[in-house]
């Protein structure tokens, strides 16, 4: 497993939040609602060591379909680079053009 970058962050709030979302937390406190007091993040070299690790495959889908991705858009380059060839583009009457 590739290194991964562990954010951890403290939240302060007159709320009761174990049912929000993260995304709504951190929204919460970038808007003033509550209080962000720590941000901290560090690289770790093996997740899966961490005590705070859950095992997810999140990073490693991630990982094959932006390859899945890389390899579509070479393919549309390939097709396009096809199409830019027209019988159009030759020019049959070129003194240049061996015969």
């Amino acid at each position: 497993m590739r290194a991964l970058h562990k954010t951890t962050i403290v939240i302060w709030s007159r709320e009761k939040t174990d049912e929000m979302s993260g995304e709504d937390l951190a929204r919460d406190a970038d808007q003033g609602n509550s209080y962000c007091s720590v941000k901290n993040c560090v690289l770790v070299r093996k997740p899966d060591e961490d005590d705070d690790w859950d095992d997810t495959d999140f990073f490693d889908e991630d990982v094959d379909e932006a390859e899945e991705e890389e390899d579509e858009e070479d393919e549309d380059e390939d097709d396009e680079d096809e199409d830019d060839m027209d019988e159009d583009d030759v020019d049959e009457d070129d003194d240049d053009a061996p015969k």
